[in-house]
C-alpha cells in the first residue's frame, strides 16, 4: 500500500536579512485500489526513466570526453604557436626597453653636464618632452601577455555541460502521472529563517 509521503526540495533565497524559504511538496494518494495501482505504475516508470537517464548520461560523457580531448589538442596547437609568438614579442619588447633605458641614461648624463649639477636645472630638464619614458609613453612599451595553457579537464567539463543532458524530466513526468491517476500534489513555500508573520507559509 502506498503511503502519503513528502518530497522536500530546498531552495535558499539569499538577500541580506530577507526571509529564507523551503519548498515542500506533499503527495496525497487516492484511496481507491485502482488509483493506487496506477500510481505504483507511475513510480516504476520514473525509476526506469532515471536508470535510462543515467545510462544515456554516462554514454554521453564518454563521447564528451573524446570531444574535449579533440578540443584540447586543437587549443594546445594554438597555445604552442602563441607561446612562440609571445617569446618573440617579449624578446623584442625587452630589447626596445633596454634601448630606451640606454637613451634615457644618456640624456640624464648630458643633462647633468649641461646643468653643472644644478638640481633645479636637472629637474626641469627631466620634464622635457624629449625625455624617453620607457614604460608609458607609447604602445610599443606595453609588455606582451603570456598565453594561458589549455586545461584538459576544463575542456572535457565544457563539452559535457554542452552536450549531455543531466535532467531527463523523470520527476516532472512522474508528477503528471501521479495527478492523472487521481493523486494530489500540494506545493508549499515555508519560511524557515528571518520570518515575519505574513510570510510563514505561502501555498
Amino acid at each position: 500500500m502506498l503511503k502519503i509521503f513528502l518530497a522536500i526540495f530546498t531552495i535558499w533565497l539569499f538577500s541580506g536579512c530577507s526571509p529564507k524559504y523551503q519548498i515542500t511538496q506533499e503527495y496525497i494518494a487516492p484511496s481507491e485500489q485502482e488509483a493506487k495501482t496506477c500510481i505504483k505504475s507511475c513510480y516504476l516508470q520514473m525509476r526506469e526513466c532515471e536508470d535510462a537517464c543515467k545510462i544515456r548520461f554516462e554514454n554521453c560523457k564518454n563521447k564528451a570526453q573524446k570531444v574535449g580531448q579533440e578540443n584540447y589538442q586543437k587549443k594546445m596547437k594554438e597555445y604552442v604557436h602563441n607561446l612562440e609568438k609571445y617569446a618573440d614579442d617579449l624578446r623584442e619588447y625587452e630589447q626596445r626597453y633596454e634601448h630606451c633605458e640606454d637613451r634615457r641614461e644618456d640624456y640624464y648624463n648630458l643633462l647633468e653636464i649641461s646643468c653643472k649639477g644644478d638640481s633645479k636645472c636637472i629637474k626641469k630638464g627631466l620634464f622635457n618632452r624629449r625625455v624617453p619614458f620607457c614604460r608609458f609613453d607609447n604602445d610599443s612599451f606595453i609588455e606582451p601577455i603570456k598565453p594561458r595553457k589549455p586545461d584538459l579537464q576544463m575542456e572535457i567539463d565544457r563539452a559535457t555541460n554542452k552536450l549531455c543532458q543531466v535532467d531527463c524530466n523523470c520527476q516532472k513526468n512522474y508528477d503528471k502521472c501521479y495527478v492523472s491517476c487521481g493523486g494530489e500534489i500540494i506545493t508549499k513555500k515555508e519560511c524557515i529563517e528571518n520570518c515575519k508573520e505574513d510570510n510563514l507559509t505561502v501555498k
